[in-house]
């Protein structure tokens, strides 16, 4: 009687010979290789987080294509068995992605992917040569376990460096926190409404707008000597929704946007105490689809001779009373400019004096609107700008060589030339001046800062900051104006950190690195202290700046040509921090999607 082996199941006859087949894993190997490249390349060349987030989806779709190539044409195994781990590993994918806590996004993609990918690579290498019945088992867990562990939690957005902020997901949301506290305070009367109908009008030093009055994001800071020791106390801290914009100070009253449940909130609140005084809400949502910032309206109120004009992350505009809350006119964004709401969701801030309410739109497409003026009183529309692109900045009105005009940041991706431009605009009928090419790919989140009397600093994209000087020559017509690019310099990424310039520097986050310039030539003097995705406010009375760390941490920080120097860190708000904070007076204003905060700082 003779007995026959039993054939494995991925095994060839050679004559009367039978020969273990063993999978072809060094395509495994050099895909794991990459996975670990795309992950951590470009945080180790400090590369732009613009840059950073597209090489995590390109990394991430090679390694899709490279996975499916491998199992279906360079594996080596029976065509049954291929098609079975195809189906086996889809089938986990697909699970995982509708299973998932709908807030962690597209990270199951962006990471998840890539992970379990390196977690391939070493089983398969360091388990070589095993027999494929045990690698089936291990080439599972090593795929099944790494999409797995994602369903336990849930995020709180990204950081600026594009990391998840993972959390337990049975755990509360901020959000849900902010509602219960909000809640809370009403209960026991700490939210009142206004009890006067006075006025509320503009005082010395106030801050009413998205960047200041003179939207360059600088102030006084009053009543500190900076040759002293200094300390700070915190005066009051309240829970808040999430939101992305910032606060204006304006007659002892905070105003700012956050979400509560369904509605967008304006809120007003007593600048000394915190205590609400009114809120103004409407059914608006705004859902960041990547879920890579969040829930909430991204714009900062801007106040003008007692009415306050909001823009909700959709793109409902508001002008209401900013004594009571009482709406005075609305209008819509992407109704009145042929658009849509960006990926981001509208972030503008608006300009407004006693005849106009000038806001960008998102006109990337050739008949849709990225400027558009209002009447400031009625909210009839004025004048609008075609085409130029889409914007997460703000406008502001200047005056360039003896012409009032609009300026703007905008990003071309529709256009074969993609980048960040600057346009100008005239501000009496919106006609374009003059634009500006810049030579990188961007957003368009950074301002402008105008430097009269003709010369303008921009954040051009992965370029860097760059200094233009804009030239009228009359004597050529209508083309009478062109821009020069002064200086750029590439040490200075600014992506959505925005600039301050000082006498003789420019200052700015780069990397989340404080990083000087000269403002003469663009020549890196300094970078120093880390702040991740913070932002900074400049203090120009003392030459000091006022930095928020992506973590809320507040530091004041005296600076010069050859080294800053940190004179007081202190903790100003918890989590994750994109707010630009503010000053007015002695007192320091902070918030973010959690929490509103305001200390004082005084001489010891």
């Amino acid at each position: 009687m003779v007995l026959e082996a039993k054939v494995p199941e991925d095994s060839f006859k050679l004559g009367a010979e039978t020969a273990l087949v063993h999978p072809r894993w060094w395509p495994v190997w050099w895909l794991g290789v990459v996975a670990a490249v795309g992950l951590f390349l470009p945080t180790l060349l400090g590369m732009s987080d613009y840059i950073r987030f597209f090489s995590l989806v390109i990394s991430s779709l090679f390694l899709t294509v490279g996975l499916l190539v491998w199992v279906l044409a360079g594996s080596r195994l029976k065509w049954k068995t291929r098609w079975a781990m195809l189906g086996v590993g889809l089938g986990i994918f697909i699970f995982v992605a509708f299973a998932q806590d709908k807030s962690l996004g597209i990270s199951i993609f962006l990471y998840g992917l890539p992970i379990t990918l390196i977690a391939l690579a070493m089983v398969t290498f360091v388990t070589r040569g095993t027999s494929w019945p045990n690698h089936r088992r291990l080439v599972l867990a090593a795929w099944a376990l790494p999409f797995l562990g994602w369903l336990p939690f849930r995020s709180e957005g990204y950081m600026a460096s594009f990391v998840p902020q993972l959390r337990w997901r049975w755990s509360p949301t901020n959000e849900t926190i902010a509602l219960k506290a909000f809640k809370e305070r009403l209960a026991k009367g700490r939210n009142s409404q206004p009890t006067t109908t006075g006025e509320i009008n503009l005082d010395q030093g106030d801050w009413p707008r998205f960047r200041g009055s003179l939207v360059n994001g600088k102030t006084s800071i009053v009543g500190i000597e900076l040759s002293n020791a200094i300390a700070v106390k915190e005066v009051w801290r309240n829970k808040a929704g999430p939101s992305w914009g910032s606060l204006i100070h304006v007659g002892g009253h905070l105003f700012t946007m956050e979400q509560r449940g369904d509605q967008e909130t304006v809120v007003c609140l007593n600048a000394q105490t915190g205590q609400e005084v009114w809120s103004y809400g409407y059914q608006a949502r705004f859902v960041d689809m990547t879920q890579v910032s969040g829930v909430g309206p991204r714009s900062t109120p801007t106040f003008h001779k007692g009415i306050l004009y909001t823009v909700g992350g959709l793109g409902q505009v508001s002008a209401v009373n900013a004594v009571d809350g009482s709406l005075i006119w609305k209008r819509d964004l992407p109704t009145d400019t042929k658009g849509r709401a960006p990926e981001w969701g509208y972030s503008t801030s608006a300009f407004v004096d006693d005849r106009f309410c000038i806001l960008l739109g998102n006109g990337e497409d050739s008949e849709s609107v990225d400027t558009i003026c209002y009447d400031s009183k009625t909210g009839d529309v004025q004048w609008t700008g075609v085409g130029s692109g889409l914007s997460y900045s703000s406008p502001q009105v200047v005056e360039i060589l003896g012409k009032r005009q609009v300026l703007s940041m905008v990003a071309q991706t529709k256009t074969e030339k993609k980048g960040d431009d600057i346009v100008s605009r005239d501000y009496e009928t919106g006609e374009l001046l003059w634009r500006y090419r810049g030579q990188a790919t961007g957003n368009a989140m950074v301002t402008p800062i105008f430097i009269a009397p003709d010369r303008i600093l921009m954040g051009d994209g992965s370029d860097g900051a760059a200094m233009l000087q804009v030239i009228r020559d009359p004597s050529q017509g209508l083309e009478e104006w062109s821009v020069n690019r002064v200086w750029s310099q590439n040490r200075l990424l600014p992506e959505f950190s925005d600039l301050v310039v000082q006498p003789d520097l420019v200052l700015g986050l780069s990397k989340g690195l404080l990083t000087a310039l000269n403002i003469e030539d663009g020549k890196l003097l300094w970078k120093k202290f880390r702040f991740g995705g913070g932002q900074i406010i400049g203090l120009e009375n003392v030459n000091a700046i006022l930095t928020i760390a992506e973590s809320g941490k507040l530091s004041l920080i005296k600076t010069n040509s050859e080294t800053p120097a940190i004179l007081l860190e202190w903790d100003g708000v918890s989590g994750k921090t994109w707010n630009h904070p503010i000053v007015v007076g002695n007192r320091v204003y902070a918030r973010n999607s959690e929490e509103i905060a305001c200390h004082e700082l005084f001489n010891k």
